[in-house]
């Protein structure tokens, strides 16, 4: 039986106790059951059709919606907090993987998906807004929400030594294909000011 951390885990947020809920089901299943069971831990994905609409969906449809009328970005807390950026072909990808080892193992298996790049949210806006000829000014408010962490990005190493996962796209490239693909969709009207509200009236965050 596989674990991924030896060490005690002690979630920040509802999110991050309803993932570490789910791997633990799926460690007692297979334990009861005999049975295989694959987690896998998706960093922030992003790529051609993702929801532009939803402002609970990432940065990059916030940013890019925002960029497309040149409206100002709010950068939370200092704008160095870092994240990991997945591109979907390379998720595709690990899934395909996770679903051909499945059938060769009875137990429980936990990868993370990610690039292993840390990159900041400054400059991921810098990046965006260069590739969509944007004129949005880049303004650091210090707003926050509630639970985030300052700093995420992957560990690799299993997912390259068991799953035989490697991530193919760098950011560069996946944010020129995001664009194109932006490109051809209509400006969407930006709804990230009300979410922010939303979770500052419930405590979950300060706009």
């Amino acid at each position: 039986m596989y674990r991924e951390a030896a060490t005690s885990t002690r979630p920040a947020s509802m999110y991050a106790a309803t993932k570490l809920a789910n791997e633990t089901m799926g460690q007692v299943f297979a334990d009861a059951y005999g049975v295989s069971v694959t987690a896998l831990r998706f960093q922030n994905v992003y790529g051609p059709r993702q929801s532009l609409r939803n402002p609970y969906t990432g940065i990059l449809s916030i940013f890019s919606n925002r960029m497309r009328e040149n409206l100002p970005i709010d950068i939370f807390e200092d704008g160095l907090e870092s994240r990991d950026f997945v591109h979907v072909r390379d998720v595709v990808h690990s899934i395909s993987l996770a679903l051909a080892m499945r059938a060769r193992a009875k137990d429980c298996r936990i990868f993370n998906v990610g690039s292993g790049v840390p990159t900041s949210v400054m400059s991921l806006a810098t990046m965006l807004r260069d590739r969509l000829g944007s004129r949005s000014a880049l303004e650091v408010s210090g707003h926050y929400r509630l639970g985030d962490i300052r700093h995420c990005f992957a560990d690799m190493t299993h997912a390259r030594r068991e799953l035989g996962f490697e991530p193919g796209i760098q950011l560069d490239e996946g944010l020129t294909s995001f664009c194109d693909w932006i490109a051809t969709q209509a400006v969407v009207a930006d709804r990230s000011a009300l979410a922010q509200q939303t979770l500052a009236e419930h405590g979950l965050g300060a706009a």
